[in-house]
């Protein structure tokens, strides 16, 4: 099983000096994780130099750059910002770029009807992925946490991909929940495994969460450790265990407030043995104790009354 590790938990960190590309490298060694997820805004944080030495130090690798371009707004500027971003993927060594539309463009987006936003979608991506081909780069793009954006639905997505031959897939286990409620993620893995690249296993909690994404009918997910939320992950790695998957899976790791530079590695630690578990087929228990006088084992994991932790994650 081949993982990879997305890095955005950690900028937090950088910006303070308690994080630097030594560090973010070895902890992904530490976990068994050989390929970094980069935001293009990344290489500036950490400086391209530190990160090269960095990996040369280390083994670990960028897999995959991730840029967000202009689809919506400034669309203007698309063609020069996807030539920076290649340059960037050859600077770096990375041979897969992941395009996500925009991010501060809702108030344009929803003035656009939403055909004439798939439309727009279709178009550049196509540019993306025949210029990508002339620099050996595939292009890839994510079911985003939009729902304004035809971007977040499998149908979308599957329409999106019909559209543009050369254009590859990364599978979000939750994105699709920001559109589709109710979405089963083994059907909607059938749909569009033909096109998956990359798959993101990423576990999230829903409710009335502040600050967290907001999905279409009004709810929101939050990110949480995998295996302690709602997307049934164990099946899934199962099911491309089974279909013979042999691409990158992404920890999609959410740093806990409070935590910062080394520890991340114990917390990380967590997500990443859910993973092989269900990968291996082992079975996951809680650790257990013992206590002086009593016969029998005691779990070391319990739990109280305190509701408003467990509806807010």
């Amino acid at each position: 099983m081949k993982l990879s590790l997305l890095t955005f938990s950690f900028m937090g960190d950088v910006l303070t000096h308690r994080m630097d590309a030594e560090t973010l490298c070895r902890i992904a060694k530490e976990n068994g994780i050989e390929e970094l997820d980069l935001q293009e805004a990344e290489l500036r944080l950490y400086g391209v130099k530190a990160l090269k030495k960095a990996f040369a130090n280390s083994g670990v690798r960028c897999g995959c750059l991730i840029a967000a371009l202009p689809f919506c707004q400034g669309v203007e500027r698309y063609t020069a910002s996807l030539e920076k971003a290649f340059k960037a993927c050859e600077t770096i060594g990375a041979d897969k770029l992941m395009i996500t539309a925009g991010i501060f463009d809702t108030k344009v987006c929803k003035q656009l009807r939403r055909e004439e936003q798939l439309r727009r979608v279709i178009e550049l991506f196509t540019i993306a992925s025949e210029r990508g081909q002339e620099y050996g780069i595939e292009i890839l793009f994510e079911d985003a946490p939009q729902p304004h954006k035809p971007l977040s639905s499998s149908t979308d997505c599957r329409a999106i991909l019909d559209a543009v031959p050369g254009l590859g897939f990364v599978f979000d286990t939750a994105n699709f929940l920001v559109a589709e409620p109710d979405c089963n993620i083994l059907t909607t893995w059938e749909m569009l495994k033909d096109r998956v690249r990359r798959v993101h296993l990423k576990d999230v909690v829903r409710g009335n969460i502040p600050r967290a994404e907001v999905c279409q009918n009004g709810e929101s997910i939050l990110t949480v450790a995998t295996g302690s939320g709602i997307i049934p992950l164990r099946p899934f790695v199962e099911k491309l265990k089974a279909d013979g998957y042999d691409g990158v899976c992404c920890v999609e790791y959410m740093a806990k407030a409070g935590v910062h530079g080394e520890e991340h590695s114990l917390y990380l630690d967590t997500y990443v043995r859910n993973i092989r578990a269900y990968w291996e087929g082992e079975e996951i228990r809680p650790p257990y104790g013992t206590i002086p006088g009593l016969d029998k084992p005691v779990s070391r994991i319990f739990f109280g009354t305190a509701i408003r932790p467990m509806l807010t994650g």
